[in-house]
């Protein structure tokens, strides 16, 4: 569960670079129009919660990753409610 969560967390850091290269590299360049400010407020609205929750899950996945695990007793001693079995 931790390293699903870290995964998880990194990828939704990586939005960050991804919306960079999509929006300002390619669509921005490739556009004549000047109305570049939907894209800034789509970057904005999308990489900063994107890189908030990410940093979020990486801390989740650490807390859980660095706990105690919660050992099982062994399955070869039987359970202590049960009476002795008869020989």
């Amino acid at each position: 569960m931790p390293a699903i969560l870290a995964l998880i967390g990194f990828l939704s850091m990586a939005l960050h670079p991804i919306l960079d290269i999509l929006l300002y590299r390619l669509i921005a360049y490739n556009s004549s129009s000047g109305g570049s400010a939907s894209l800034d407020y789509a970057y904005v609205c999308i990489a900063g919660p994107g890189f908030f929750l990410g940093a979020v899950l990486i801390v989740i996945a650490f807390i859980l990753g660095f706990r105690e695990p919660k050992l099982l007793p062994p399955a070869d001693d039987p359970p202590a409610d049960l009476p002795p079995a008869a020989a």
